[in-house]
């Protein structure tokens, strides 16, 4: 791990993408049958110990490893989603930008196995596809080697395909979500860490914007009380702010029934007054006002 691990901060980027997929694969094989976990928690030392470092070519590319493990579900275990979230943190701005990013759009990534997009054109371009006992016999028994050997990565795609529509279903009706954020050991100390950082940052709106974000959603997570946060999200809820609907849905995000109502009363009170004017389209008031009233006051 070490050796290959060095090899992807040296400029051959042949040799980067080896030692990447060398050290991702063997680790795959090692956990396809059983878990070791003595090996794995040897090995995730390793790769925690360069993330939490302070050399970021080092720290980006154990990262990247780490993500890759986990949302193949390799090592899906508390340690890595913690390691993954702790990413938040490092000196690097764009280690912190990665990892942030990463926790905002956990669910749309898209959990496959190695493969390529071009080998599933055939499930997309046929999504009702359906997989019989016949196609699974056919692949294995019936034909010549080259042909069963077609059947069969004809029949890898469509099992591909049937996940892959699974899995939208899931998120359409809200099931199975999961995010690295869902399994913080500490998620008071997480949320008011990247919150401070958040006060001292000069980084630029958008990464503003996304550390809001994590926050908010952490926050709803949880069910974390985190007061000083709602007057600073005050200062953004403007009508003429960037990203002004990012910003109210981070606020619905952030308000549960563990929040004292002064606390977020004054924020209330701002969208009412600033966002519902006679200059309003109509739509644009009855949907803010609606969200709020069913965050802040759901009986």
């Amino acid at each position: 791990m070490e050796l290959f691990m060095e090899l992807q901060v040296i400029g051959d980027r042949a040799v980067k993408k080896l030692a990447f997929s060398h050290i991702v694969h063997s680790i795959r094989r090692m956990n396809q049958k059983h878990k070791n976990e003595a090996k794995n928690r040897k090995l995730q030392g390793i790769l925690f110990k360069l993330v939490q470092g302070e050399e970021e070519s080092r720290a980006k590319r154990a990262f990247t490893i780490l993500c890759d493990l986990h949302r193949r579900r390799v090592w899906f275990d508390d340690r890595t989603a913690n390691a993954i979230c702790d990413a938040c943190f490092h000196p690097s701005s764009r280690l912190m930008t990665a990892a942030i990013s990463l926790l905002i759009g956990y669910e749309n990534v898209e959990q496959e196995d190695d493969s390529d997009a071009s080998s599933d054109d055939e499930a997309i371009q046929n999504p009702n596809i359906i997989l019989s006992k016949e196609d699974v016999y056919k692949a294995n028994h019936k034909g010549t080697s080259a042909s069963k050997k077609k059947k069969k990565a004809k029949l890898e795609r469509v099992v591909r395909s049937m996940k892959r529509q699974q899995r939208k279903s899931n998120e359409e009706t809200g099931s199975n979500y999961y995010s690295p954020l869902t399994y913080l050991k500490d998620p008071q100390g997480f949320a008011e860490k990247l919150f401070s950082r958040l006060q001292k940052c000069n980084e630029r709106f958008e990464v503003r914007m996304m550390m809001l974000k994590v926050i908010a959603r952490t926050i709803g997570l949880h069910h974390l009380v985190l007061l000083n946060f709602y007057p600073y999200l005050q200062r953004y809820v403007q009508p003429h702010q960037r990203d002004v609907t990012t910003l109210l849905a981070a606020a619905v995000q952030a308000c549960h029934e563990m929040v004292p109502p002064d606390a977020v009363e004054p924020l209330f009170k701002q969208i009412v007054n600033q966002f519902v004017h006679d200059r309003s389209r109509p739509e644009v008031c009855m949907t803010r006002l609606f969200i709020f009233c069913t965050v802040c006051f759901p009986d």
